[in-house]
């Protein structure tokens, strides 16, 4: 709580400023109109949200460096790794044993579970740039400038621009926990650009059908549902859901709910090929072209389903592994913590994440939507929003992290944008207070985007484990042979840190990590890589010793 004390008073004293402003000084406040000149950037508004984001991201690169900690960014970036090699996926090691970590498939290939357009976006920045966080700065620059094109189909530039940079200078820069990621949408390889670009997309389309029906606006529709079924299907599906049922009853067209049909058949183009290369994706992936890789990996290891109502499942590997022991006692408790929480905790747990995108000022301001409910963009918004809860509150992750919840923040950007549009005319006693008010919130992200930025800087560190783990794999990379690395957690091993994730092409890696499976086992993986220095990495508490392997010294029972 004390961490976020400078972000609340940054947030907060602006607030306090501007209405002693108002009613002090109302004068004084025609200067804060001089931002209406920014209506002359026009429909170049887009391209500036894009090229300032990405400026964003790559000073905040300097800052600190991003380093994976989390497996879901392994994961990610062995999708990246190997597509960056012009491989789909990789083979199965002959001792895939040895390299189960979690959320990564080891048979029936060697691939991320996730969906590819993640790993095809990290594998942009590592092709291109030579470094995958280039891809996340590119995706977060393409989601604010269709977070803009969004907002310009409802409202004037400047306010299309102002809620276009919130990616850059609000929800960007936060950060998810302090041990996992700084600047969590923008320096991790975990983030939520993608459903929001999806969001995005589907968003402004739809506000344009709804004026306007149209083949472009249906197609682009189409491209924002495509896209987010390549990357957060399940919440994806919420939002399109919801939006199409809007559409379809309140879209103008001349033959009624027929002709509503019509205009959206154009935006079924897209999805229908993504659905096509993902199903190619998934046969090469696991070799069957109806299951996705996900799927495939919940059947190998979880011990429950993906809902509340799922039923305990039996895994097909036995939990005799350090990944079959984490999903072991991961799965049930989980389930059960999902199960207890829907006596409210869930609720709050989601009022959480809405907060994380909006923080205090923009939360200040949305009581102005009461006054704004004819608008049809803000109905839209809410009804994506309670359709995106509703769906997030019988899934069984035991935590909600907040870019579950991309595909529909572009709805919390919009609701934001609108409810301070309609605050700025606003009167009280022939003072400016609703403007007063807007200056503040516009006043506190610029503010709270510095001290936030400032803070980090100087006073965050990352959690010890990424900072060790790559300090190790530094210090081998730069011997002249390649290496082994046989790693074993000890009793007294902190938590769900893994250390065992490999590049994609294990058979030209400069390092290999891998699990000690015991002295006959680790033979076999040593005779599968020949030619390498073997280390022996030996984890307690929150301590590394690393030395050369000896099979005298290891035990032969797997750890």
């Amino acid at each position: 709580m004390i961490s976020l004390l400078p972000t609340l008073a940054s947030d907060l004293l602006p607030f306090a400023l501007f209405l002693a402003l108002a009613w002090r000084r109302p004068d004084l406040l025609g200067r804060v109109r001089l931002i209406s000149r920014l209506d002359k950037v026009g429909r170049r508004a887009p391209l500036v949200a894009a090229v300032a984001t990405f400026l964003v991201g790559w000073g905040l690169g300097f800052v600190r460096p991003p380093l994976p900690s989390v497996h879901d960014e392994f994961s990610y970036l062995l999708a990246s790794d190997t597509f960056s090699s012009g491989r789909l996926t990789n083979p199965r090691p002959e001792s895939w044993h040895s390299f189960e970590s979690p959320q990564v498939l080891t048979t029936p290939t060697r691939q991320s579970k996730y969906p590819p357009s993640k790993g095809l976006l990290l594998a942009l920045g590592q092709s291109t740039a030579g470094h995958p966080i280039v891809g996340v700065w590119l995706g977060m620059a393409a989601a604010a400038a269709a977070l803009t094109w969004a907002l310009a189909a409802r409202f004037s530039p400047v306010w299309a621009l102002f809620g276009g940079m919130l990616p850059a200078v609000r929800f960007g820069i936060f950060k998810w926990d302090a041990n996992l990621s700084w600047a969590y949408w923008l320096e991790s390889y975990w983030g939520g650009e993608l459903g929001l670009l999806g969001g995005a997309l589907v968003f402004g389309a739809a506000f344009r059908l709804l004026r306007t029906p149209g083949s472009v606006p249906a197609l682009v529709l189409g491209l924002g549902t495509a896209v987010l079924a390549a990357n957060r299907p399940y919440e994806g599906l919420l939002v399109v859901s919801s939006v199409v049922a809007v559409l379809l009853l309140r879209m103008p067209a001349p033959s009624g709910l027929l002709g509503r049909v019509r205009a959206l058949v154009p935006a079924l183009a897209a999805p229908a090929v993504a659905l096509v290369c993902l199903s190619a994706y998934s046969n090469v992936v696991v070799g069957k072209p109806l299951s996705m890789p996900h799927t495939v990996y919940t059947d190998q290891y979880q011990h429950v389903g993906h809902f509340v109502w799922s039923n305990y499942l039996e895994p097909e590997f036995a939990p005799d592994s350090r990944i079959g022991r984490f999903h072991a006692g991961f799965g049930p408790a989980r389930l059960r913590r999902v199960q207890e929480e829907h006596e409210g905790i869930r609720p709050i747990n989601i009022s959480l994440q809405i907060g994380f995108y909006l923080g205090a000022a923009l939360l200040l301001v949305w009581p102005a939507l009461m006054f704004d409910l004819r608008n049809d963009a803000v109905r839209l918004s809410l009804i994506a929003l309670a359709a995106s809860s509703a769906g997030q509150s019988v899934v069984t992750v035991s935590t909600l992290h907040a870019h579950y919840f991309g595909p529909v923040s572009p709805a919390l950007v919009i609701l934001s944008v609108a409810a301070l549009r309609r605050l700025s005319q606003w009167t009280f006693q022939s003072r400016p207070v609703g403007a007063a008010l807007s200056a503040a919130c516009l006043t506190a992200c610029v503010l709270t985007f510095v001290v936030s930025v400032s803070l980090r800087a100087g006073l965050y560190s990352p959690s010890s484990f990424p900072v060790r783990r790559q300090a190790i794999n530094d210090q081998l990379e730069a011997t002249p042979e390649p290496d082994l690395v046989i790693v074993t957690y000890g009793p007294n091993y902190l938590g769900g840190r893994e250390w065992v994730y490999s590049p994609a092409v294990l058979e030209t890696a400069a390092v290999v990590w891998a699990h000690d499976l015991g002295k006959s086992r680790n033979q076999r993986l040593i005779d599968e890589f020949p030619g390498r220095q073997v280390w022996s990495l030996t984890l307690s508490g929150s301590t590394e010793d690393l030395r050369p392997y000896s099979p005298q010294e290891t035990s032969d029972h797997p750890k």
